[in-house]
């Protein structure tokens, strides 16, 4: 009976807890944004005393103008509703580099076909390049084969081609 009772308390300590992590992360909480802002600010501060370059997802593009060095890298991977559009454009109208990896993971349960509607296509060669993810929550020994050989291909085929990949679809 202790063993349940000491659970339950534990269980719900850690729910007390998750719920509160989750509220300080929401999407729109000013933690998250804070943090955002502290984390573009140090990386930005890094690159221009090392002299590197920094490849930030495209989330960053939210930092306050002028919050990124000139030479940052902004990863597209959010594909979803168009934000892989609008990501692209803001990115490349601050004149950033842009390197596109979305809709790309290989783990999804994509057609390849897929790969290749993408709108982004369009613009390739204002691109510094592409990425392909393998994300493992459904990648295993017994798949791992057959999911990444035929996607990495078709990524592989269209960054190799860029642009004129259209014509050949």
């Amino acid at each position: 009976f202790f063993s349940f009772l000491a659970r339950k308390k534990i269980q719900k300590k850690l729910h007390q807890t998750r719920k509160a992590h989750r509220s300080l992360l929401a999407p729109r909480s000013i933690a998250r944004q804070m943090l955002g802002h502290v984390l573009v600010h140090l990386t930005s501060f890094v690159t221009k005393e090392l002299g590197k370059t920094v490849v930030v997802w495209q989330e960053a593009l939210a930092a306050p103008t002028g919050a990124l060095p000139k030479n940052s890298v902004i990863q597209i991977w959010r594909c979803w509703n168009g934000e892989d559009e609008r990501a692209a454009s803001t990115a490349l109208n601050l004149g950033l580099k842009v390197l596109d990896s979305g809709c790309w993971y290989l783990d999804w349960p994509s057609r390849y076909k897929n790969y290749y509607n993408k709108k982004l296509l369009q613009r390739w060669s204002e691109f510094d390049g592409g990425e392909a993810a393998l994300w493992t929550e459904h990648i295993d020994a017994s798949n791992f084969e057959c999911k990444v050989w035929p996607r990495t291909a078709f990524v592989a085929q269209i960054l190799w081609h860029g642009d004129a990949i259209l014509v050949l679809i």
